[in-house]
């Protein structure tokens, strides 16, 4: 549980791994209802060094002047990339065991009781909220507000001139999103992310893109979310001097 200032709650979500990962693993943590909650940090990093201390992420609430009651939310935990495959393998590993997997917790993040009753554009949406009904030229996706194109995302509820974009090595392809990442609603159905990392040959070096370009010849890019292809001629000498260093060394 956690809360807008008044009461002055705290919430935490503990993440502890039970056996010691090969190489580093990042972790993705997402609110379901960005716009009332969510954790302090968006990514969590696990070492092979301090995987055995739990690391706690505080969940607070967004503090705004709107009724709107407690609300209930869930946080999700996802893995977003390791070199492991026991962890980072999108697929069963060398086991039959899964190796990404995602994990949510419940919350409730109680209302101020001396809020206002202000009103304003809904996550997933931009604009100026207007108390308009259906069939009034005003009236837009939501009220007075539009819902966000995709290659865009808003996690918070207020008015505002425009989404938040996909940055370079990502794209989208939902509307209305209000994460960039996967996050769980509170029914426990799958919210779609609003950004997807670039797939293994493609790159995108713009902002708000809905697709990314196929890296050209004599370029090379990277396994994931790339933003910038490399000429191939420099990967391959780079990754030479890498060789040699680690024959010297070893």
């Amino acid at each position: 549980m956690c809360s807008e200032p008044y009461y002055g709650y705290v919430g935490y979500v503990t993440v502890q791994l039970l056996s010691q990962p090969k190489a580093t693993v990042l972790f993705t943590l997402t609110s379901s209802l960005p716009s009332e909650a969510a954790p302090s940090l968006s990514i969590l990093v696990v070492t092979s060094d301090d995987w055995m201390i739990p690391q706690s992420v505080g969940v607070v609430s967004i503090d705004d002047p709107v009724v709107d009651g407690d609300v209930n939310f869930n946080v999700t935990i996802a893995t977003l990339f390791s070199d492991d495959p026991d962890y980072g393998q999108v697929g069963p590993n060398h086991d039959g065991l899964p190796g990404t997997f995602t994990a949510w917790a419940p919350f409730v993040s109680m209302d101020d009781p001396d809020d206002s009753g202000t009103t304003s554009c809904a996550a997933g949406y931009w604009g100026l909220y207007a108390d308009v009904t259906e069939g009034s030229p005003d009236y837009h996706d939501y009220y007075g507000c539009y819902e966000c194109p995709p290659g865009t995302w808003a996690d918070e509820a207020s008015d505002k001139l425009w989404c938040r974009a996909c940055p370079p090595g990502t794209y989208g392809l939902v509307g209305g999103a209000t994460s960039w990442a996967t996050s769980h609603a509170w029914d426990n159905s799958i919210n779609d992310p609003g950004c997807l990392p670039c797939t293994n040959g493609t790159y995108n070096d713009q902002w708000g893109a809905t697709a990314c370009d196929v890296c050209p010849g004599n370029t090379t890019c990277g396994a994931l979310a790339t933003a910038r292809p490399l000429d191939a001629g420099l990967e391959a000498r780079r990754r030479g001097r890498a060789h040699r260093a680690r024959a010297r060394g070893g």
